[in-house]
């Protein structure tokens, strides 16, 4: 009932115009649940408002997590709906002002599943942005809901790599011997920024990069150990595993 809203809100759209009629095309995420600071982060980002969270819902920030399911379309009146609706299950609620979302809890309310009874005392006494809260709790900076993919086409394992809170690029990892990523020149823990130009920042486009390295076409640019690397795929052969196979500077 609530996955238009969810989905739109961690779609990552950033760089992305949205239509002027304000549709929102969801994308499929591979996480089940996402922490609401991570829900509320990117829904900053697509609306382009930032969220001010009031002292009582503070302590929700790292606890209460938000469900998703399948992806849909869904306008922006309607994904904000549903999420005020969701919101209103666990005692939360979600204003718009014309310069800010406003979070804030109803008095009385009861703790939401997952949450620690007692909660924790606000990190602030007054009325604080998503980043001045990440300052006080780091743990919150880093989205908790990190999900290890394995791709049985690349032979590879995949994580998203975050900076500040959003997406960087895939990062990859335990790559097979005769994975085509081994053979276009990657190695364990490199950063997968941008193939062709677009950025690899939502789990879903690694089907770009499937077909990138298996034509062995087009470029890849990467971070390996903190540095940017540019990487020009040129055709291979099936049986090629050498580690700087297909790769030309």
């Amino acid at each position: 009932m609530f996955s238009a809203a969810l989905l739109m809100a961690i779609s990552l759209a950033a760089g992305h115009p949205a239509p002027e009629d304000h549709t929102f095309h969801a994308v499929q995420w591979s996480f089940r649940s996402l922490p609401l600071i991570e829900v509320l982060r990117n829904f900053e980002r697509i609306t382009e408002l930032p969220v001010v969270v009031e002292p009582a819902a503070q302590p929700l920030l790292g606890c209460v997590r938000l469900s998703i399911g399948s992806s849909e379309l869904a306008t922006l009146d309607e994904a904000q709906a549903q999420l005020e609706e969701l919101l209103d299950e666990m005692g939360m609620t979600l204003r718009r002002t014309p310069e800010r979302w406003v979070l804030g809890r109803k008095k009385g309310a009861e703790v939401p599943w997952g949450c620690k009874k007692p909660l924790r005392k606000p990190y602030f006494p007054h009325p604080a942005t998503l980043a001045e809260v990440t300052t006080k709790d780091r743990s919150l900076a880093r989205p908790q809901s990190q999900s290890r993919t394995y791709d049985v086409s690349l032979g590879a394992r995949f994580i998203m790599a975050y900076v500040d809170g959003r997406p960087l690029g895939l990062k990859v990892f335990s790559i097979r011997k005769k994975s085509p990523l081994r053979a276009a020149g990657l190695e364990n823990g490199d950063v997968i920024l941008t193939v062709h130009g677009v950025p690899m920042d939502e789990m879903s486009r690694r089907a770009l990069l499937f077909r990138a390295v298996s034509m062995g076409r087009g470029t890849v640019e990467i971070r390996r150990r903190g540095m940017p690397v540019r990487l020009e795929l040129t055709p291979r052969s099936d049986d090629a595993a050498a580690p700087d196979a297909g790769v030309r500077n």
